[in-house]
């Protein structure tokens, strides 16, 4: 089997479809499916960061064109359109952008089945971004992509319940993401006095792309008030901004709180210094408005970190229904008894923080959720021959 991912953006700051698309497209390989990604970058080079986790995963890169911010690309389409018969399959990594139109389009005109994976993206809480546009855009572009696709996956039940279709009929396939336990249990010492924190400072980890739905300004909020408690706390704020004004934003927030010799910022962390990162932290907090999986609160579970979700993170209900994760509502007060919970009864957060691994380990797997997603391609293949055929 050929399976062709594509996705929008292949740079280092791309956030969590891209993640999702290579790592899927990684464990493909290594069940011998010969699994490719392509997308757009800023500059070729710009996806090292993917081949140096996955070797012997072939990427490909093309430029952007105006409107840069749409990941436009005259030369991704034309590849499209020339190469996508190559393959089995194509698995459309989001709807909202040129490249998985284009990716949709090169398919259904040549004759190749191809699934869309939105990653959250027609999901109500996203779909409001934008809102005119996209009321415009959904019925006009969305509904026929889905409507002549082999299918649509999500990562989620609730995703599932939530997944806005414009009324296209589309056969919705709910598959986890695969997400492997660290290969080292991480260097936590290094990581707090790489910063300057103290060995027993209490750490509050927030490792995600930084964007107004991940809830910062509850977390700095929630800061100021545990620090009444927990004097020495510290909280690190680790991933990559795309809007510099609001990175601002924030950091100002920081200084009108009074909390920001308690806040580091660290920038984009992977590999060896995102695995310290997390054992650094006494609690890993993800607070966000809208999540539709989150893989960073799958690598906290694996890294043994207790983890405080809020309701807005749509594993969050399994998880705690198994009693994995401490889960908060979408408000201050809320954030602010969940983190102290764990802070305040270090055993009873190791117990939760170790169930919580073995949660993650049976649910998220890379070897159960990669053959999932092998046998959704293989059934939308068999469809989409079978449909031919009776045509």
């Amino acid at each position: 089997m050929r399976v062709l991912h594509v996705v929008g953006n292949l740079d280092a700051d791309a956030g969590g479809s891209t993640s999702a698309a290579f790592h899927t497209c990684g464990y493909l390989r290594q069940r011998d499916v010969d699994a490719v990604l392509v997308g757009t970058w800023a500059a070729p080079g710009a996806a090292d960061y993917i081949s140096e986790q996955w070797p012997d995963l072939p990427v490909r890169g093309f430029t952007r064109a105006v409107p840069h911010h749409y990941w436009h690309s005259p030369a991704l389409r034309r590849w499209l359109i020339t190469n996508v018969t190559d393959f089995d399959l194509v698995v459309v990594n989001g709807l909202f952008k040129f490249p998985f139109v284009d990716a949709a389009r090169a398919a259904r005109h040549r004759g190749v089945p191809y699934v869309v994976q939105p990653h959250g993206s027609l999901d109500p809480y996203d779909l409001a971004k934008h809102g005119l546009f996209k009321r415009v855009y959904g019925p006009l572009v969305v509904r026929p992509i889905l409507n002549y696709s082999a299918g649509v996956i999500v990562t989620s039940e609730r995703e599932r319940r939530q997944l806005v279709t414009y009324g296209a009929p589309a056969a919705v396939h709910v598959v986890p993401l695969p997400v492997a336990a660290p290969a080292t249990s991480g260097n936590g010492r290094r990581f707090r006095r790489s910063l300057g924190i103290a060995d027993r400072a209490p750490v509050v980890l927030f490792l995600s792309r930084i964007d107004p739905k991940k809830g910062l300004e509850r977390l700095l909020e929630a800061t100021r008030i545990l620090a009444m408690t927990y004097p020495d706390i510290r909280v690190i704020v680790a991933g990559g901004v795309e809007d510099a004004s609001y990175g601002r934003t924030l950091k100002h927030l920081a200084q009108r709180l009074g909390v920001s010799d308690r806040v580091a910022w660290t920038g984009l962390l992977l590999g060896d210094e995102k695995v310290d990162a997390l054992a650094a932290a006494d609690v890993f907090a993800l607070p966000s408005d809208y999540e539709n999986f989150g893989i960073v609160v799958v690598e906290a579970l694996l890294a043994e970190c207790p983890v405080v979700i809020s309701d807005g993170v749509y594993i969050a209900e399994d998880l705690e229904a198994a009693g994995g994760a401490y889960v908060c509502g979408r408000d201050v007060s809320s954030l602010v008894a969940s983190i102290d919970r764990v802070l305040g009864d270090s055993r009873g957060a190791h117990r939760t923080a170790v169930h919580g691994r073995d949660v993650a380990r049976s649910a998220f797997s890379p070897a159960s959720a990669t053959a999932s997603a092998v046998s959704v391609y293989d059934a939308a293949i068999s469809a989409y021959a079978h449909s031919t055929t009776d045509s």
